[in-house]
């Protein structure tokens, strides 16, 4: 839906097929491919914890199930993942598996019994859980062909390049029967998504291989095809393009669909909260190709009609590492963006805010000195009402984190400049200028360690630091590449992470308490699954589960004993 409260200036309607078919090239390349993938692609994030209240009382009197299940990076906007609780089961996508596991939990000795395993058509990477329902995504792949001249150097040397395409398809359970209700397929391929109450909002991409066939996205519910209109699809420059980003609406009470196309480049990275909905997209600045830049579409939320409004959009320097570079705070948008150009290495806080009459988002001020020693890029943003945590790496220094209070976003001050062997990946703000960074251990990005910092301007090193693994062919964690894949809890004061490879992997738990003057940080216990990758753990009413293909074991965290183990292979 597009806004009628002011003057459109930006966006531009697309109306007829012929229109469309002039703005599609399957033939295009963006420019900046290459030099995109310089740029680490792990993503970082905070979570914001709802104020202690009615659901805390609840919890602590036994009235409601105690889960804490996936590191969300706003509270109250749900994110996917391949775990997720109700409190009395668990619900599980093995990778790669086109099924979906339910595990029924004891109800006084919390033990977990294989209820149903359930075969889905697709492959299933992605899932959400409300009140009634169970969502799972997915996506089942197809050989196509572009009408580009295959070269010398593919497999195909003659006649038609080959390209995989895929398809979302999405399948909604009752959650207590798990009587499949509603199935979607969409020919395109889901880049983000969120779910709020009975609202689901998709982001997803249809690339063009030519301009034959159906122009306008697909989508199928319940094996019915309908389409997104061209009076639905816009665009904001005419120029050729070979990508449509689909943003498409799901009611899961009464599985109506709205939605809207955007021609261009896809929109990866989605920022949002309970009011307004954001994505970004890259690709060089169309009045001067020699700067990179990136394009944030703003939208307003309607839960009640579980619709998107289009309000605005922005042109900003410099390259959006991830959708937690992304954050709103009273009416501002800001973002945190890198660049490696023909200028060197710029780094830059960039706010914006609405324009109040035509949909523009107009640029406020923008911070590009001070972040960042020379050639270091953005590696971790994280974002506190008026704070601003940047973590800037480049191998071989010591990688430093700035600190910077946008109070007055005319006069930020540099509040604290922390160096350290390593970098973060990701870090989490724990409230009281203290905060937990996540990352490698040395400064040749090897290693796995987790730091305290205090953020005050006080200390200029980290207040405490545990190395999980110094050994360089075992750096890896899932919660560098994936956030979501951490269990944390201030409350709790814990931290819980799958760490290494395949046969080497472990969940690691460490206890966080800042009111300690020494080990702030330690290591309460490491749980194996016996050469079985873990995937995902939760915790729930004192329990952790930790989660493989291969089996569920449960520990008891307030006793910190192991529990039961259950077999998962014949699931």
């Amino acid at each position: 839906m597009i806004t009628t409260e002011k003057r459109i200036v930006n966006v531009n309607v697309i109306g007829t097929k012929k229109a469309m078919e002039s703005l599609i090239n399957p033939d295009y390349v963006n420019p900046n491919d290459a030099n995109v993938k310089n740029y680490n692609q792990n993503d970082i994030s905070f979570k914001t914890k709802n104020a202690f209240g009615l659901v805390e009382i609840l919890k602590q009197l036994g009235a409601i199930d105690e889960v804490i299940g996936t590191n969300e990076q706003v509270g109250g906007i749900q994110e996917s993942d391949l775990l997720k609780s109700n409190g009395s089961k668990l619900f599980y996508i093995p990778t790669n598996e086109k099924k979906l596991v339910v595990i029924k939990l004891g109800v006084f000795d919390r033990k977990p019994v294989v209820e149903k395993s359930i075969k889905l058509s697709f492959n299933a990477t992605d899932m959400y859980i409300t009140n009634d329902k169970l969502v799972v995504l997915g996506s089942k792949k197809f050989d196509t062909k572009s009408n580009t001249v295959a070269t010398q150097s593919t497999k195909n040397p003659v006649g038609q390049a080959k390209y995989k395409l895929e398809h979302g398809c999405i399948e909604v359970f009752d959650i207590n029967t798990l009587e499949s209700k509603y199935t979607m397929e969409l020919d395109c391929d889901f880049e983000a998504h969120r779910v709020v109450g009975h609202s689901m909002f998709l982001v997803a991409k249809k690339l063009y291989t030519q301009r034959a066939g159906e122009l306008r996205p697909i989508i199928y519910q319940n094996g019915k095809e309908t389409y997104i209109d061209y009076d639905k699809i816009f665009y904001f420059i005419e120029e050729e393009k070979n990508i449509v980003t689909l943003l498409a609406s799901l009611n899961l009470d009464d599985f109506t669909v709205s939605g809207m196309g955007f021609l261009g480049e896809y929109y990866k990275n989605v920022f949002m909260n309970q009011n307004t909905f954001y994505m970004a997209e890259g690709d060089y600045n169309p009045e001067n190709l020699k700067v990179y830049c990136s394009r944030i579409l703003k939208f307003d939320v309607d839960l009640d009609k579980t619709a998107l409004i289009y309000k605005g959009v922005g042109l900003i320097d410099g390259y959006i590492l991830n959708q937690y570079s992304m954050n709103e705070y009273n009416g501002m948008l800001r973002v945190v963006t890198t660049e490696n150009g023909q200028q060197g290495v710029i780094n830059r806080l960039t706010i914006l805010k609405e324009a109040t009459d035509r949909d523009q988002l107009e640029t406020q001020t923008v911070i590009d000195k001070g972040i960042g020693l020379p050639g270091e890029l953005v590696k971790s943003v994280t974002f506190l009402k008026n704070l601003v945590s940047i973590c800037t790496f480049k191998k071989q220094n010591r990688d430093p984190i700035y600190t910077i209070d946008i109070s007055d976003i005319h006069k930020p001050i540099f509040r604290s400049e922390i160096k350290e062997d390593g970098n973060n990946a990701y870090m989490y703000n724990w409230g009281n200028n203290k905060m937990i960074g996540i990352g490698a251990a040395d400064n040749f990005d090897n290693g796995i360690k987790i730091a305290a910092y205090n953020t005050d301007g006080t200390v200029n090193k980290p207040i405490d630091r545990l190395v999980l693994m110094n050994n360089n062919n075992l750096n890896y964690a899932a919660v560098l590449d994936n956030p979501k894949a951490m269990l944390i809890s201030k409350e709790k004061g814990f931290i819980g992470m799958n760490v290494g490879q395949s046969g080497q992997n472990y969940f690691e738990l460490t206890k966080v308490n800042f009111n300690r003057i020494a080990g702030i940080l330690k290591s309460e216990t490491k749980i194996t699954h016996e050469g079985e990758h873990i995937d995902r753990a939760v915790y729930v009413n004192g329990i952790i589960y930790t989660v493989s293909a291969g089996k569920v074991k449960a520990y008891d965290y307030d006793k910190g004993t192991n529990l039961n183990t259950l077999e998962l292979k014949n699931a």
